[in-house]
């Protein structure tokens, strides 16, 4: 059964879905934004502090992300869980950018997230996720 998210058009014109972070034990609920054209979805410095995420080596495989300002910014792999609030939990392996500099990154659901859901962007600042 689809779900249906409103979001203010007036305030914001990106697309936000409420949604539960889980790593193991540690979960968060937060805002992500819905981002068709990202590559991978992203968790900040912050989020990743609050679901308990630490860098497991210095010679584990970084990734490189540039931004909208052409600001270098650096991450790794980690695997969540993210539950879809009234509807369903899927797992993804998200970038988290593990430098504290970048604790003001917007957090977002990217491709990988689409993967598992028909996402329908509707007139007057509606999502519907089925």
């Amino acid at each position: 059964m689809p779900v249906m998210f409103s979001y203010e058009l007036a305030q914001r014109a990106e697309p936000t879905i409420p949604v539960v972070l889980q790593n193991g034990a540690k979960a968060i609920t937060i805002e992500l934004l819905l981002d068709s054209g990202a590559f991978t979805s992203l968790m900040s410095y912050e989020v990743g502090v609050l679901l308990g995420l630490k860098r497991r080596t210095l010679k584990e495989a970084e990734v490189d992300l540039i931004g909208f300002n052409n600001v270098l910014s650096k991450g790794v792999f980690r695997t969540v869980r993210v539950t879809v609030k009234g509807y369903k939990t899927v797992t993804l392996k998200a970038v988290w950018l593990y430098r504290e500099q970048d604790r003001f990154i917007q957090p977002l659901l990217g491709r990988d997230f689409f993967q598992y859901f028909d996402i329908r962007f509707l007139k007057r600042g509606k999502i519907v996720i089925s």
